[in-house]
């Protein structure tokens, strides 16, 4: 786990073309990731199996929105091997600083939150003149037993507080298992 994948979806994200975005949220559930989240535009789902330090793995990530408005998803599961070397406040930390570690990215905020009693952070951070266009990016990332869930909206850098981009955050919900 010495390197998250974090980083390289990311890049893809913004790299990709998005579908166009719905005007009003729809509700989008993975029975097999385990969450629901109401998100105003379709999301389409693209898996990448990567090493880690420990092992091989898969993340799971649902994409979507457009150019200008971003809603990124994915999750992946750590073996126990991980877990018995790794607590969930180091898990968390290296995925935070896996996903800001661009060397022109700037926290903005950052946060200890839960959900259902499960760990997570919230930050918020710019990505910095290398992405082309600069971005503001709003992330939870939820440590759920094995599961790192990674919770993102991207915008054009500085508009963070757009009600849709909050919403979708909020709405997410991990399902009963």
């Amino acid at each position: 786990m010495r390197k998250l994948m974090v980083l390289c979806l990311l890049i893809s994200v913004l790299a990709s073309g998005c579908a166009t975005q719905p005007s009003v949220p729809v509700l989008f559930e993975s029975r097999e990731g385990g969450f629901s989240v109401l998100v105003p535009a379709s999301l389409q789902e693209k898996t990448q199996d990567v090493e880690s330090g420990f092992s091989k793995m898969t993340v799971h990530a649902f994409i979507g929105g457009t150019d200008l408005l971003r809603y990124f998803i994915s999750y992946l599961d750590y073996d126990d091997e991980v877990l018995a070397e790794l607590k969930a406040d180091e898990i968390l930390r290296q995925a935070q600083a896996q996903l800001v570690s661009s060397p022109d990215a700037v926290v903005l905020a950052e946060a200890e939150i839960t959900l259902d009693g499960y760990p997570g952070r919230e930050i918020t951070f710019d990505t910095g003149e290398e992405s082309n266009p600069e971005l503001t990016v709003k992330a939870r990332l939820l440590l759920v037993g094995p599961r790192l869930y990674q919770i993102m909206v991207m915008v054009p850098k500085g508009d963070v507080s757009t009600v849709s981009s909050n919403e979708f955050l909020q709405s997410f919900t991990l399902l009963p298992q």
